[in-house]
């Protein structure tokens, strides 16, 4: 699995002021300007029913794109419902590239949660829509909140393979620790992305020194 998205050397998995971040989008240009970095990949929380203007904030990505000469993609992260449905609109699924699939205030429920899960794979298997890259972002947040990693390895390492048999790519997130380092081993490099989770500067700066200890 290959994405040209996620191809050289890419900043994936932003927030801003729009919602919990507390960075402005001129931010991460500002940033970015100063670094090595082919493209910035936003991927702003939503819900059906956003608290922002979406195409304001579209419109305003595409602009600071221009004006610095950065390329930069629209994304969003949209947390699973009971059942596996997305909670983002159908318009706003379609204005974006990448959808980030996460697990954000999910039921306490371990069986609903497998099967939300393994629901939203197979409906939003990446083969259904070959102009977006879908990821599992921080994937196995339930699970770590309820400290299960470790108790639920079998499981967890089944739900990851089930993204990737449905062509989702799976985020190695530096915010969370999610997926652990040592599941990387499991898959093709080309399915693993790996996600700064920023909301502010010192999520960049974790991400950078990271990615520099992983990739040496």
């Amino acid at each position: 699995m290959r994405s040209e998205m996620f191809s050289g050397r890419y900043l994936f998995h932003l927030h801003t002021v729009n919602t919990d971040g507390k960075l402005l989008i001129s931010d991460y240009f500002e940033w970015v300007a100063q670094k090595s970095i082919d493209r910035l990949i936003f991927l702003e929380h939503i819900r059906k029913q956003p608290n922002y203007d979406v195409d304001q904030f579209v419109a305003d990505i595409k602009n600071a794109s221009e004006r610095y000469g950065i390329p930069a993609i629209v994304g969003f992260e949209a947390k699973v419902l009971p059942g596996g449905e997305l909670d983002i609109s159908t318009d706003n699924f379609n204005k974006a590239d990448v959808i980030g699939i996460a697990e954000h205030g999910f039921p306490d429920d371990r069986e609903l949660w497998i099967n939300s899960l393994k629901n939203a794979f197979q409906k939003y298997n990446g083969l259904k829509f070959p102009n977006k890259n879908i990821v599992w972002v921080h994937p196995g947040l339930w699970l770590k909140k309820k400290r299960l990693i470790t108790k639920e390895a079998a499981i967890y390492e089944e739900l990851l393979l089930e993204a990737i048999k449905n062509s989702i790519f799976v985020e190695r997130n530096y915010r969370y620790d999610l997926m652990p380092i040592d599941y990387i081993d499991l898959f093709d490099s080309e399915s693993v992305i790996y996600g700064a989770d920023a909301h502010q500067m010192k999520d960049l700066e974790r991400w950078e020194n990271n990615l520099k200890d992983e990739k040496s």
